[in-house]
């Protein structure tokens, strides 16, 4: 795992270089389009590497907890607490919802109770990725619990505040009618 690390922020660090270098206009490229390709391959190679980490761990936490989920293409897992009785929710639907947030393994971060209700509009607000995803699968009124993976969350940089990088989240969420 550390050495996946330091293999994608030497890559990084090279393409912010490339990026940084290559802001005139005449200039050369730094990486021709072979090394290029040469570049992407370790890149996409530790992607599927972290998520398929990310998945073993999510997989083996909801079983210790005993959770029976449901899990999406993208890597969403789910399981519904309590169905609703209202709507389907669809594409820009406006959603209302009571939430609390915790990182996997390191307890709450962020409650409505404290924050107050989530409000978006599916698809078309800044709202996270695997959040879009759960409550197209819901009906109004579900109270429902989710595990997001990191790349339908924060992803690799977090929250800035208090979810770190690459942070596998545990939402509970009741969808309001």
């Amino acid at each position: 795992m550390k050495q996946l690390l330091t293999y994608l922020a030497l890559i990084s660090l090279l393409l912010l270089q490339m990026a940084c270098s290559n802001s005139g206009k005449n200039r050369k490229p730094v990486f021709s389009d072979q090394e290029m390709k040469n570049l992407q391959e370790p890149l996409v190679r530790v992607n599927q590497n972290l998520t398929e980490q990310d998945e073993i761990r999510m997989r083996k936490y909801a079983e210790r907890m005993g959770w029976d989920m449901l899990q999406t293409k993208s890597g969403l897992r789910y399981m519904i607490l309590e169905a609703g009785q209202g709507d389907s929710i669809q594409d820009k639907s406006p959603v209302e919802l009571k939430y609390h947030i915790s990182v996997l393994n390191h307890g709450p971060v962020y409650s409505s109770d404290s924050l107050g209700n989530k409000n978006f509009y599916v698809n078309h607000s800044d709202i996270e990725e695997g959040l879009n995803e759960a409550v197209q699968l819901m009906t109004y009124g579900t109270k429902a619990r989710l595990l997001v993976p990191p790349h339908l969350g924060f992803g690799l940089r977090g929250d800035d505040w208090l979810i770190p990088a690459r942070a596998i989240l545990i939402y509970e969420i009741e969808i309001l009618p």
